[in-house]
């Protein structure tokens, strides 16, 4: 019962964090005045690599797979290229 609760209080982080990052690509998206601060990419990418390691953690300690693992990651990396496309996308234009 008590590794159960463990077990769900740390996928709630993760997903709770994985929603901070997201959020932040989002709100880059949108706001024209940050799409192309350096300073708010490094922030997105500072918070990817501490999931990252809290994902790590987990896997390691059991509470989530290496495969659950790799998709959260995959998912966000996607996200953050996409972003990164599309502001390419836009200095040519």
């Amino acid at each position: 019962m008590q590794n159960n609760i463990l077990t769900i209080k740390v996928q709630n982080k993760i997903m709770n964090d994985i929603k901070k990052v997201e959020d932040l690509i989002e709100a880059q998206l949108s706001v024209k005045k940050y799409r192309e601060c350096p300073l708010f990419q490094d922030v997105i990418d500072t918070q990817i690599f501490g999931i990252s390691k809290e994902l790590e953690l987990a896997v390691e300690i059991g509470f989530i797979s290496k495969e659950y693992s790799a998709s959260v990651l995959s998912e966000l990396e996607d996200k953050l290229n996409s972003m990164y496309l599309n502001l390419e996308k836009r200095k040519i234009n």
